[in-house]
């Protein structure tokens, strides 16, 4: 995946890529809810997942490791 953004020009800017297994999104924008400033394009036939903002949190909560990691990281 791509993560690029448009200029008021239109000229497209790549912020960068995810890999195989890795994320593409902005927790700020996901955790705050609020729109993400980056468009994300597939390079090669891609499998999207997409998790609700309760959902995800439900899942920190069962799994408190992963929640450890998020605080650290993301917080």
């Amino acid at each position: 995946m791509r993560g690029y953004y448009s200029d008021e020009n239109g000229i497209e800017h790549t912020l960068g890529f995810a890999f195989e297994n890795h994320p593409l999104g902005a927790f700020d924008s996901f955790t705050q809810q609020i729109p993400i400033g980056f468009t994300g394009i597939a390079l090669e036939d891609t499998d999207v997942i997409w998790i609700s903002q309760s959902a995800f949190y439900d899942f920190l909560e069962a799994f408190p490791r992963y929640e450890k990691n998020y605080k650290n990281n993301y917080q």
